[in-house]
């Protein structure tokens, strides 16, 4: 996997930061795969093919609902493809706690409060991981 060597901007920095933690922990990582009419930020497959979506949400451009409907088209067009899917918003501010109820109604995990920030990323991710917030059977359908 080849990662963007210079960021464009942030929103591209937090999907390499992101990129390479999720490969350090073995899963394979594609960023802005095409799958279909849909392009995700991120997708990663752990190592039993179950598939993670995750959409990128800086400060520039915080999480909203259209977020969400993203992610939902998303997740559903990996699990057409036979993926078991967690679709996961990812925002460096605190998402508001209407957009988290409505990601939850939704099926999917937001998870906040990263401020752009690697070490800050790598320790939310692997608290989520460690905790089961994000596991393929949180959110499936």
């Amino acid at each position: 996997m080849v990662f963007r060597k210079e960021p464009v901007d942030v929103h591209h920095e937090v999907m390499n930061y992101l990129s390479e933690a999720l490969t350090e922990w073995k899963f394979k990582v594609e960023q802005e795969p095409r799958f279909g009419t849909v392009r995700p930020d991120v997708v990663a497959f752990d190592t039993d093919g179950a598939a993670y979506v995750f959409e990128v949400k800086t400060s520039e451009h915080q999480g909203h609902l259209g977020a969400i409907g993203q992610l939902e088209a998303y997740k559903r067009t990996l699990e057409e493809l036979g993926h078991k899917t967690t679709a996961v918003l990812l925002t460096s501010d605190e998402a508001p706690g209407q957009l988290k109820e409505v990601a939850r109604e939704a099926g999917v995990v937001v998870l906040g409060g990263f401020d752009n920030k690697q070490r800050a990323l790598q320790e939310l991710l692997s608290e989520s991981f460690q905790s089961g917030i994000l596991s393929t059977g949180a959110n499936s359908t």
